[in-house]
């Protein structure tokens, strides 16, 4: 019974240990971005009402999170929704509309 007791002791550590390393892992990605998106809007190639709309679908909606950076934020969800993968009060709901 011990031997059990100390097992699910044991697991019960690693399963925290790696959730509070996740957690601190998503929090610099997101500061990542912040700090990425100001740069941008700071050159004018972005505006900070799209930085803000790109920031809260990049932290809120991992899932699709896209591999590379997109410039162009209603471009990309509107071939989300052409694909099927999003339906377009989604992709206004992302873009603050």
């Amino acid at each position: 019974m011990k031997k059990r007791i100390t097992a699910a002791l044991g697991i019960a550590l690693v399963l925290a240990i790696v959730a509070v390393s996740a957690t601190a892992v998503l929090a610099d990605s997101d500061d990542a971005a912040q700090t990425k998106l100001d740069a941008t809007v700071e050159s004018g190639k972005l505006t900070q009402e799209r930085a803000d709309a790109k920031l809260d679908w990049l932290t809120t909606d991992k899932a699709f999170a896209p591999k590379k950076e997109i410039v162009d934020l209603e471009g990309y969800l509107t071939k989300l929704v052409a694909a099927g993968k999003l339906t377009q009060a989604e992709a206004d709901a992302k873009l603050g509309r």
